[in-house]
C-alpha cells in the first residue's frame, strides 16, 4: 500500500509473524534485557528484534515517554512518527575504547543528513544502551534485483548525501555495506547507521604511502612524486628471504567484500576514500544483479579478485602508490 506510513497498530505486532521458536528466542532476549537495565522497561515497550551481530544487538521500541520532550533535533522527514525507536544493545565484549568512541561519534553526526541520529545513550553496570530513531526499510536481499533506475538514484543520493556530511566532519564510517545502509523503496529515503568502526581522520603526516594524509584542502590526499616513484620500482621487487622486520600494519576495519585496496595494501593513510569504494561496490550489486559478489577468504584473495576485475597493471599502479609490489604469477 503506497498510503501506508508503516506506524500503524501493526507496526507494535510484527513478532507475531515470526515462528514459534524465533519468537520465543527474542522474548528470552526482552526479558534478559529488561532485567539487566530496569530503566528500558520504564521508559520503553519493546516490540521486535531488528538485527543482531558480532558487538550488538538492535531491537525496535515504542517510546512511552515521546511527549514529555522536545523531539525536533532528531526528527527527519521520514520519522514521521516519533514513537517508535532503535534500542542498540552493546555487548560488554566490546572494548571500553569502541563503545565510547561509537557513542561520541553519534553525538557529532548530529543534524548530519541521511545518518542516524542518537536520542540518548546511558549505562546500567556493564550495559550500554543507545536509542535512536526507528527507520522503517527492506531488506536489501529483496528489492536490489528489480529497484528501478529512479530507486537506485534515490538509494545512492541518500548515501552520498551521508558520506558527504560525516566526511565534511572529519569522520569516516568504516563500515558501508547494504546492512549498515537501511532503505526503504517505497518512500526512496536512506539511513546510514552502526558507527561502530567509524573513526576520525588522521591529520597526521605520511606514513610511508606516495600519497599525503587527507587535509581539508585535500581530503583524500594527493599524490607526490608518482612518475619518480614508477621509474624506480624495480628497486622495490622481492624481499629477504631471512627477513626479521615486523610484520606492516594498519586499520582493517570493515566488512569483507568491502575493502578498499589501500586497506588491503595496509595503508595507514586512510580517508573517506575507502567509504566511496564501499558505496560503488553496492552499485556493482545493483549493476551486476550479484550480491554478494566476492568470496575471498582473506586479504590476498580479495587483492586477486580486485585485480581481475580492473586488471594488473591498475593493481601495480595502487600498490606504487602506497608504496607496495603487487606481484603475481596468476595471468
Amino acid at each position: 500500500d503506497e498510503d501506508d506510513d508503516g506506524n500503524d497498530t501493526d507496526e507494535e505486532t510484527t513478532i507475531q509473524l515470526r515462528d514459534k521458536v524465533e519468537r520465543e528466542e527474542i522474548e528470552s532476549e526482552f526479558a534478559e534485557l529488561i532485567a539487566a537495565v530496569p530503566r528500558i522497561a520504564q521508559e520503553y515497550a519493546l516490540l521486535d528484534r531488528l538485527g543482531t551481530g558480532t558487538f550488538s544487538s538492535v531491537y525496535k521500541a515504542r517510546d512511552l515517554r515521546q511527549a514529555e520532550y522536545d523531539n525536533s533535533l532528531w526528527i527527519t522527514p521520514d520519522t514521521r512518527n516519533t514513537e517508535f525507536v532503535a534500542i542498540k544493545r552493546i555487548y560488554v565484549t566490546s572494548s571500553p575504547d569502541r563503545i565510547s568512541n561509537e557513542i561520541f561519534i553519534l553525538a557529532e553526526v548530529a543534524g548530519c543528513r541521511n545518518v542516524a541520529q542518537l536520542i540518548t545513550a546511558f549505562r546500567e553496570r556493564d550495559q550500554v544502551v543507545a536509542v535512536m530513531p526507528y527507520h522503517r526499510n527492506v531488506d536489501f536481499r529483496t528489492y536490489y534485483q528489480k529497484l528501478p533506475i529512479v530507486g537506485i538514484q534515490s538509494y545512492f543520493r541518500c548515501l552520498f548525501r551521508a558520506l558527504r556530511d560525516i566526511h565534511a566532519r572529519g569522520i569516516v564510517h568504516r563500515d558501508v555495506k547494504p546492512a549498515n545502509f537501511l532503505f526503504d523503496p517505497r518512500s526512496g529515503n536512506g539511513v546510514l547507521v552502526d558507527f561502530g568502526l567509524a573513526m576520525h581522520v588522521s591529520s597526521q603526516s605520511s606514513t610511508g604511502c606516495n600519497h599525503s594524509s587527507p587535509t581539508a584542502e585535500f581530503p583524500h590526499g594527493r599524490f607526490l612524486d608518482l612518475e619518480d616513484t614508477w621509474q624506480h620500482t624495480s628497486d622495490k621487487v622481492g624481499y629477504p628471504a631471512d627477513d626479521h622486520r615486523p610484520v606492516s600494519k594498519a586499520n582493517r576495519a570493515g566488512t569483507r567484500g568491502f575493502r578498499a585496496p589501500e586497506v588491503l595494501l595496509k595503508c595507514d593513510d586512510q580517508s573517506g576514500a575507502i567509504d566511496v569504494w564501499a558505496a560503488g561496490t553496492v552499485l556493482m550489486f545493483f549493476l551486476t544483479q550479484r550480491f554478494p559478489l566476492y568470496s575471498a577468504s582473506d586479504d590476498v584473495e580479495a587483492l586477486m579478485e580486485l585485480a581481475a576485475i580492473i586488471g594488473y597493471k591498475a593493481m601495480e599502479r595502487v600498490a606504487i602508490l602506497h608504496n607496495r609490489t603487487f606481484l603475481t604469477n596468476v595471468p
